[in-house]
C-alpha cells in the first residue's frame, strides 16, 4: 500500500476560483498556514472580462423566493446575499489594490404581471429592510418609458468590481500552495479522506472543502443529478455618447436588469458589461456545458441596451460566453455533503459567483472548525436534496 503520511494535510481544499482561496484566506485568519489547493489547470477560474458585478439581496426579486419558500426562508436567504455584498465591500475596502465601484440595485420592470410582482415584492422587502422603493420610470432620465413601466430600486446593493485585482489581493493575502491536477477519486475512510490524481498522486485529510463548481457532481456523485450548467453570455460596450440626462440610471456601480433578469448591466465609467438573452439559447442555455459564444445572442444584447436606455452604441467588445451551475431546486448548495461528515461543498451561486463565492469562504471556515455556521442558512445544506 502506498505510503501517502507526507501528503497529509488537515484541511484540503479543491477549486483555486474565488470560494476556494476565499477559505483558505479564512482559514489563514485562524491559524492555519500553507494550505493545500488542488486546482486543475485545465477548468477556467475566472471571467475572460476584467469587470464582474456584485449585487445583494437575490438575483430573482423577493416575491419568486417567497412564493416558493415563504417568508422567512426569503428573509433569511436575502439577508445572507447582502451579508455577502457586505463581506466584499469590506475586502475592497480595506485593499486599496481593488478596483470597486458601488451603487444601486435596479429592476427594470418591463411588464404589467411583473410590475404586480415588484409591487409585492416591495411591500414585503420593506418589513425587513429599508431604501427599498418603486419608482416611475420618469424619475430616471434616459430610460425608454415605453418599455420601462417602473424601476424597483432595492439600494445600494450593486457594484462593478474588476475581476482581476479582486482575485490577485485575494491570492498576495493567502498563505497557500497550489496543487495541480484533475482529482479522479474521492473516498472517505475511516481516518479521513484520501483524494487521488489522475498522476497517481495521493493526498489523506481530515477535512475535505470542495468548491469545484464544473466538476462537483462528478467528484460527489450524490450530487451529479441536482447541478446543472447554464449558458450565459455577455460583452462590453462602450457608448458614443452619455448625456448628463443618462448618468442618474447609467452611473458607475449601477447593477441592472429587465426582463426577470434575463437581461442585465454592471455601469463602470463610460463602459459597461451587458450580458443575457440566454432564452434565444436552445433550452435557454440549461444543459449546456461546452457553450458557444453566439452572433445573434451579441447583437440582442446590444438591441436591448440601446433600447432600454435610448443610447447609441459607439464599440464593443467580444465579451465572454460560460456555463454558471444552477442547482434543481434553485438555491445554493453550501455547507456538509449528507452522510459524510469530513466533506463540505459549496456551488450553485445562481448568477452571484463574486459575492456568494468570497462569503462562502466565511461559512465553510466555520463550518469546518466548529462545525456550525451561524452566517449560513441552514436551507442551503445539501441534506435538502437526499431524496434524490
Amino acid at each position: 500500500m502506498m505510503d501517502i503520511s507526507k501528503n497529509y494535510h488537515p484541511i484540503i481544499i479543491i477549486g483555486a476560483g474565488i470560494s476556494g482561496l476565499s477559505t483558505a484566506y479564512h482559514l489563514n485568519k485562524f491559524g492555519f498556514d500553507k494550505l493545500k489547493i488542488i486546482s486543475d489547470p485545465n477548468v477556467s477560474q475566472s471571467h475572460q472580462l476584467e469587470g464582474a458585478y456584485v449585487i445583494g439581496g437575490s438575483w430573482s426579486n423577493f416575491t419568486r423566493i417567497s412564493h416558493a419558500r415563504g417568508f422567512v426562508d426569503a428573509a433569511n436567504i436575502w439577508q445572507f446575499g447582502d451579508q455577502a455584498f457586505d463581506s466584499v465591500e469590506e475586502f475592497c475596502s480595506n485593499h486599496s489594490e481593488v478596483i470597486w465601484e458601488k451603487g444601486q440595485r435596479m429592476r427594470l420592470i418591463c411588464s404589467d404581471h411583473e410590475l404586480q410582482e415588484a409591487q409585492l415584492a416591495v411591500s414585503q422587502l420593506s418589513k425587513m429592510t429599508s431604501g427599498v422603493e418603486l419608482c416611475a420610470p420618469s424619475k430616471f432620465s434616459g430610460l425608454n418609458n415605453q418599455r420601462c413601466l417602473a424601476v424597483q430600486v432595492d439600494g445600494q446593493r450593486g457594484a462593478y468590481v474588476n475581476a482581476k485585482t479582486f482575485l490577485r489581493a485575494l491570492r498576495s493575502h493567502v498563505n497557500q500552495t497550489i496543487i495541480e491536477g484533475k482529482v479522479v477519486q474521492i473516498n472517505e475512510l475511516a481516518n479521513g479522506v484520501e483524494i487521488q490524481l489522475e498522476n497517481g498522486q495521493r493526498y489523506m485529510t481530515e477535512m475535505l472543502v470542495v468548491t469545484a463548481h464544473h466538476t462537483i457532481g462528478d467528484l460527489i456523485p450524490n450530487l451529479k443529478n441536482a447541478v446543472i450548467p447554464v449558458a450565459d453570455q455577455c460583452l462590453e460596450i462602450i457608448l458614443e455618447t452619455k448625456t448628463k440626462q443618462q448618468e442618474s440610471i447609467l452611473s458607475a456601480g449601477n447593477f441592472l436588469s429587465a426582463n426577470h433578469g434575463y437581461e442585465w448591466t454592471v455601469c463602470h465609467e463610460n463602459q459597461y458589461i451587458s450580458g443575457g438573452c440566454r432564452y434565444l439559447r436552445r433550452h435557454g442555455g440549461v444543459g449546456d456545458s461546452f457553450p458557444r459564444y453566439l452572433k445573434n445572442v451579441e447583437q440582442k444584447i446590444i438591441e436591448q441596451f440601446m433600447g432600454i436606455y435610448q443610447t447609441r452604441v459607439k464599440t464593443f467588445k467580444t465579451g465572454y460566453v460560460g456555463t454558471d451551475i444552477y442547482p434543481c431546486d434553485e438555491l445554493p448548495l453550501i455547507g456538509p455533503m449528507y452522510g459524510s461528515s469530513k466533506i463540505l461543498v459549496a456551488t450553485g451561486y445562481m448568477g452571484q459567483g463574486v459575492s456568494y463565492g468570497f462569503y462562502v469562504g466565511k461559512c465553510l471556515t466555520e463550518l469546518a472548525l466548529t462545525g456550525k455556521s451561524d452566517h449560513l442558512p441552514r436551507i442551503f445544506w445539501p441534506e435538502r436534496l437526499r431524496s434524490l
